[in-house]
């Protein structure tokens, strides 16, 4: 084979590249002969072809290099998924696989008030004492609980007559006593105003407790101011050693 000086070829030219190249390929195709291989001349697209294809088709790039994410089982289906870079742990190949196993897999239960089948996820532990779907049948169920207690304790006489003093109805019945009175004390004539602050009292004349069927009666009601009131008979603790007792 003769050399590139005999040719009088000179480095650099196009011409002896294009020879060195053929004489490259030569003693290439010569060594894999002489190992019992066949040579194949491969151009640049055919190398890239040939590496591409030689990759799983899910991490073939539009170049050569493989594309660096992984590849993953979809946990609900079965099927592999690519995952980028950034989510190389993601276990479900979409958003509706990971909703659907997660209500297969999800700990559920019957709503007691409106029957609902309710979903929620075992890391919820706090969740898992659940009864009801939401805060409204939550409400519900409160209201029912409370009755169901309120039938199995009943309140006492005293708690009831509390409720008593203090509902609505009570409102109404001091507020109309003061207006009837003029919110005046029907014993010393005390009032509000010209630099006096004066409390006043909504007071039974007949005792609360002993005389139920009068709580409520504008006639059995007076408007005394504190002072007053506490030197009544019915005050407090004078009403046990009052020398006159009431009598229910």
């Amino acid at each position: 084979m003769p050399t590139p000086k005999e040719l009088g070829l000179k480095r650099g030219t196009k011409e002896y590249s294009q020879f060195m190249s053929k004489q490259n390929y030569e003693r290439h195709k010569e060594a894999r002969r002489a190992k019992g291989k066949e040579y194949h001349f491969r151009t640049r697209g055919r190398f890239v072809a040939e590496k591409r294809a030689a990759l799983p088709p899910l991490l073939r790039s539009n170049g050569v290099k493989p594309r660096k994410g992984t590849i993953n089982a979809c946990k609900f289906c079965g099927q592999d998924f690519y995952a980028g870079p950034c989510h190389k742990d993601r276990i479900f190949c979409s958003k509706e696989h990971s909703i659907q196993w997660q209500k297969d897999h999800s700990f559920r239960f019957q709503c007691v008030i409106c029957d609902k089948t309710v979903f929620t996820q075992p890391a919820q532990m706090t969740a898992r004492n659940r009864k009801t779907c939401s805060k409204k049948c939550m409400g519900e169920l409160l209201a029912k609980r409370g009755e169901e207690n309120r039938l199995k304790n009943p309140p006492t006489e005293g708690v009831l007559r509390r409720r008593i003093r203090y509902s609505a109805k009570m409102d109404k019945w001091r507020k109309a006593v003061f207006e009837r009175d003029n919110y005046t004390c029907q014993c010393c004539g005390a009032r509000n105003g010209l630099g006096r602050a004066i409390t006043l009292n909504a007071d039974h004349i007949k005792p609360f407790a002993y005389h139920p069927e009068l709580r409520f009666d504008l006639d059995n009601g007076r408007t005394l101011c504190v002072e007053c009131h506490r030197k009544t008979e019915t005050w407090g603790q004078q009403r046990k050693s009052a020398s006159v007792p009431i009598s229910p």
